[in-house]
This record gives C-alpha cells, structure tokens and sequence, in this order.
C-alpha cells in the first residue's frame, strides 16, 4: 500500500498547518524526526521499514482521522469560500457587522444574483453567518459570526483567533478583577480586527449579565466577568488550544 501525504482541499482554510501539526504533536514512528522522514521519503522507508510496514501504512492511513481531531474542519462549496474568505478579508473590525448584498453583487461582477444567493445560505447552513430576507430579496443583508473569522483570518490577516482567545482567557480568568478590552487590547498591542474576533469567542463562554451588552464603536465586548464555572471552562479552553 502506498504511502504518501494526504491530498488536502485547498477550501479547508483551518487547516493550513496541517503537516506541521501532525508531525509535532503526533509523533508516531518513536519521534517527529522519524515521523516526517517516513512521511516526506516513503521509498527509504519502504526499504528499511519492511519489518513493519503494515503498521506505518495503516498509522498513515489513519492521518486524516487524527489530523481532524486536531483541526476542525468546514467543508464549503467554491463560491461559498470565495464570499467567507471575502467577508473576512473586508471586515473592518472582526464583529458580526451587517453586509448589504449589493455589495457582494459589486464585489463578485463574475457571479449572478442566485450563486451569490446560494453562497450566502450555504454559510448560514454551515453556522458562519446569518442573512436576512425582505420582499423580493431572498438575501438583504448578510452578518458574518464569530465562527467565519476562525475558518478564514488565519488566510486573510495571519491570525488564529481561536488561539489568540486561548490567549486572552488566560488573562482574564487570573486577576482577581477581569481587565477590559482597552487594557487587553493595550497589553497585547493587537489591532481591534484581531481582538474582536478573539474576545467574542472567550464572551461565548459567559452568559449574559456578566458581559456587556451594549453597542460599543470599537469593541465587540467591552468586558467578561465569568464565574467560577466559566473561569475553569475557559481554563480548559486555554490549555487545549495553548497546552498546559
């Protein structure tokens, strides 16, 4: 049975890292090292493997079941990817702001009004966006969620969000008072289009009343006050995306 690298849809934006974390976290045959050499030569490693080559095949055929339990993985259509990663790449401040779908008509010339419709509900289906109909326009407005800019910033800005929360729970939950976003934001020097998305996935973890409610100009959330409860959900949130 041949052994190569497993072919990776190119729509997985998530996994973009994919080899990387697999050598470094799955060190199978006795190291990475060992590992990636077997991977990246596997006619050596036919040769002086033989003794067991049944078992380094089945453990490579096994790749993408351990390599999607390291890396969520969202399957999308092409034109549903084109319009996530453009909702992402054009977000102004990472937050579930509204797009008029004119716009995506005007950003996509290419496209006709239902495969851009199509698009739309396809990422409202996968749970990365929301849309909003009105009389004659099946698709009026169309919000990204939180849930988008974790499939596609890592493509479009360079930044995980999901780690950046693991980030920002850690300093939250170890004060004894929570610092706001300013302080965050201010701690970290990120920008507020890497912030926002990284602070609504560590909001998520809080129920409502020990966060802010209101529209602020700039932050998603201004603050998080977990209790007890969520602070040690966040803890394991943090160490499984940081380590401990």
């Amino acid at each position: 049975m041949p052994i190569s690298i497993p072919d990776i849809d190119p729509r997985r934006e998530v996994a973009r890292r994919v080899f990387d974390a697999f050598v470094s976290q799955v060190p199978i045959f006795g190291g990475p090292a060992v590992a990636a050499w077997s991977v990246t030569h596997p006619s050596e490693a036919e040769q002086k493997c033989r003794g067991w080559a049944g078992d380094v095949a089945n453990a490579i055929n096994k790749m993408e079941e351990v390599v999607s339990a390291l890396v969520p993985t969202v399957r999308l259509s092409e034109g549903a990817a084109a319009l996530g990663f453009w909702l992402s790449q054009n977000s102004a401040q990472g937050r579930p702001e509204p797009i008029g779908f004119d716009r995506l008509v005007e950003a996509f010339p290419g496209a006709t009004k239902r495969e851009l419709q199509d698009a739309c509900g396809e990422l409202e289906m996968r749970g990365l966006a929301k849309t909003s109909a009105a009389i004659g326009h099946p698709v009026r407005i169309i919000s990204p969620h939180v849930e988008l800019f974790v499939v596609f910033d890592p493509s479009t800005i360079g930044s995980d969000p999901r780690r950046d929360a693991a980030e920002l729970a850690r300093r939250i939950i170890t004060p004894e008072s929570p610092p706001a976003a300013h302080q965050l934001l201010q701690d970290l020097k990120w920008d507020v289009r890497r912030f926002n998305p990284a602070m609504l996935l560590v909001a998520g973890y809080v129920a409502p009343g020990r966060k802010s409610g209101e529209i602020h100009p700039e932050f998603a959330v201004r603050y998080v006050m977990p209790d007890p409860a969520e602070r040690a959900a966040l803890k394991l949130f943090a160490d499984s995306v940081l380590g401990e």
